[in-house]
């Protein structure tokens, strides 16, 4: 960036036009300055072969993300006692609780991937998780998208990553914590 340019980006990323959306890509994110870098919310990506061509796609298939899938899974089937229990696990790992939320966010992601149609080579977490959408309504999958995007939020505000993850839960799976 020449000496000019963070100032007119700041400009930008604080009143940005409507429904805008500012997606910047870095190789080094010390290649921001901080006042501008502490208006972005950081995502990293990490390199991977999708058919053989090299993307960008989120780290998912880590054991964190794997974790998260399980336990949504056990909340669904136990109930409160679950969601009370992994809000305990959670406490206030803030980077724990953002980890759950994003795989809650990709696998409904997935699921929305399968009901409109598309290829289940495109699935985040495989062929499976396109397939398994056809249990649930568009209307369902949609509002679990909202779910986690309120439970993002709340995260990147002052809310306490434990009650995100008790709420998100809770409306995940119907079940009030």
């Amino acid at each position: 960036m020449t000496a000019s340019t963070p100032q007119a980006l700041l400009k930008t990323l604080e009143e940005p036009p409507a429904r805008t959306v500012i997606i910047l890509v870095l190789s080094q994110i010390r290649a921001l300055p901080a006042t501008v870098l502490s208006r972005c919310q950081v995502v990293r990506f990490r390199p991977r072969l999708v058919e053989g061509v090299p993307a960008l796609l989120p780290d998912v298939r880590g054991e964190a993300h794997a974790r998260s899938l399980r336990l949504l899974a056990e909340a669904r089937e136990q109930g409160v006692e679950a969601i009370l229990r992994l809000g305990d696990q959670v406490g206030r790992d803030r980077p724990a609780a953002e980890a759950f939320v994003e795989a809650c966010w990709l696998w409904h992601r997935d699921l929305l991937c399968g009901l409109a149609g598309g290829a289940p080579r495109l699935a985040v977490f495989g062929p499976a998780a396109a397939k398994a959408g056809g249990a649930r309504s568009l209307d369902q999958v949609l509002g679990a998208l909202r779910d986690c995007r309120e439970a993002w939020f709340a995260l990147q505000g002052s809310v306490s990553p434990r009650l995100s993850v008790e709420v998100l839960l809770g409306r995940l799976t119907g079940k009030a914590a």
